[in-house]
């Protein structure tokens, strides 16, 4: 799944934070795709296979749990109660549930996001997203509508967009 945004996996981590998660700060939104980005070019280095640098989920995820327990954003009475005050643990535990419900879901995930991006999502897909994902529909809706408006969010098309839908940034 090499064509998620930094967005959908920070909101997917918030959404299976059940409440115990406060919201990042800009400064450390902004540089998660960088620190993530850098980890999978000294990866690809070491193991001498250099692939494309293009950032997927996983690489988000690996550098959200770097630096997730040293942000403050955790809630510190639930790591205290409930994991012995280790953050590490916590997130372990919030990132495995993220990286079951991707797993679960990536078909649909992926084929909806294509839509979307081309300007193509239909009432049919949006429907498979109830419940814990209805948020992704809403995602979904204003990458569709930009998409409409624009073209495909292909680069040139996301620098046009942003102004008028800045969600589409998350998409470079």
């Amino acid at each position: 799944m090499k064509y998620y945004s930094v967005v959908l996996i920070l909101l997917l981590i918030i959404s299976n934070g059940c409440g115990y998660i406060k919201p990042i700060s800009v400064r450390a939104f902004k540089n998660l795709k960088p620190l993530a980005r850098a980890l999978k070019i000294m990866s690809d280095v070491k193991n001498g296979e250099p692939k494309e640098y293009r950032v997927g989920h996983e690489e988000v995820l690996n550098a959200f749990e770097l630096i997730a327990p040293y942000s403050g954003i955790l809630e510190q009475t639930w790591v205290e109660e409930s994991y012995k005050g280790n953050s590490h643990l916590a997130m372990e535990d919030i990132l495995s549930t993220v990286r079951q419900d991707v797993a679960e879901k990536s078909d649909a995930l992926i084929s909806a996001f294509e839509e979307a991006r081309n300007g193509k999502l239909s009432q049919r897909t949006k429907e498979a997203f109830t419940g814990k994902w209805e948020w992704y529909r809403e995602i979904l809706d204003e990458i569709n509508t930009a998409a409409t408006k624009y073209g495909k969010l292909d680069p040139e098309n996301v620098d046009k967009a942003i102004g008028e839908y800045p969600i589409v940034a998350w998409l470079k």
